[in-house]
This record gives structure tokens, sequence and C-alpha cells, in this order.
């Protein structure tokens, strides 16, 4: 359930940031009738983006997307996230914005005690394989992945800009 919860509200942020962007640069274009249309997936969603205005703008809240899940994705070999995941236990020094923004995670995580929760990656990824398996899992590896769901392990070094999760858990 964690997971899905963490996806909606990725995804629910990634269509927010998309709409104040798009609110900013057009708030003054309302005359414009003909929108400018694209369709584009990023982040393990369909992006379909209409812009009214005196430019097509979707190219770039598509690149800005794109870069955010390169540097943010477990998933993807070359983001900070997945390097933090596979480190086994070991820091991992990060960009300011990727320390800023787990540091964020965290504190959500702490205000929400635990009902989001930024270490769900074990939960995450236990379902991502299921989906391409096209299986469910079992129930001992969904219990045995959720008692590796702990944010309250997650160690962050604000000096050296690095994060360390203990090996068999991940940031998602």
């Amino acid at each position: 359930m964690k997971r899905g919860r963490a996806m909606r509200i990725k995804k629910a942020a990634a269509m927010t940031l998309v709409f104040l962007i798009l609110t900013a640069v057009f708030c003054s274009c309302k005359d414009n009738k003909t929108p400018f249309s694209s369709q584009n997936f990023v982040m393990d969603t369909t992006l379909s983006q209409k812009i009214y205005g005196k430019s097509d703008v979707s190219d770039e809240v598509y690149t800005s997307l794109l870069n955010w899940e390169n540097t943010f994705s477990a998933f993807k070999e070359n983001s900070q996230i997945y390097k933090i995941n596979n480190a086994g236990g070991k820091a991992t020094k990060v960009s300011q914005e990727t320390f800023g923004l787990v540091k964020k995670g965290v504190e959500y995580s702490k205000e929400s005690s635990g009902r989001f929760d930024l270490s769900v990656y074990p939960l995450s990824s236990l379902w991502k394989k299921a989906i391409e398996d096209k299986s469910l899992p079992q129930n001992s590896e969904v219990l045995d992945r959720k008692s590796r769901v702990d944010f309250s392990k997650i160690a962050l070094d604000e000096a050296n800009l690095s994060i360390t999760v203990p090996e068999g858990m991940g940031l998602d």
C-alpha cells in the first residue's frame, strides 16, 4: 500500500509542478485559442500537455521532468538514488539538490509518522518485478520487504552531502 501511496504522491507532485510552471508562464496568455499539444512518457506515467500561449514550452517541461527522473529514479542505474540504494550500506556523496530532496522526504516521513516513507524501495522494487513477471509476490516476500522499510534508518550527513541507507533498504 505504501508503494502505491508513494507513487501517487510522486505523480501528484510532478503534475502539480507542471501545472504551476505552465500557470506562471501562461497566465497572461488567455486569448490564444489554439493549444500546443504533446504527449510523453516520464516517471512511469503518460504526460499529456495542452499549452495555451504564444509559444510551446512542452519540450522544456518534459526535459525538466526527464532530468528529475534521471537524477531521482530508484530504477535508473545512473541516478543518484539508484547509487545510494546500491552502495551496500556505505555513504554516497550526492548533489545539493538530491540531498535536499531526501532530507525533505525524511521530514515528511517523520511528520506523517511513516505513512509516507521514503524508504519504501524494498516494496516498490518487489511490486515492479511482480508487474514485469505478471504474477503476485508471495505474502512472505511482502512481509520480508516490509520489514526493511524504515525511514528512521536513513543517515544524512549534511556537512559531506552524503546519504547512507542500510544494506537491503533503499529510497524511492
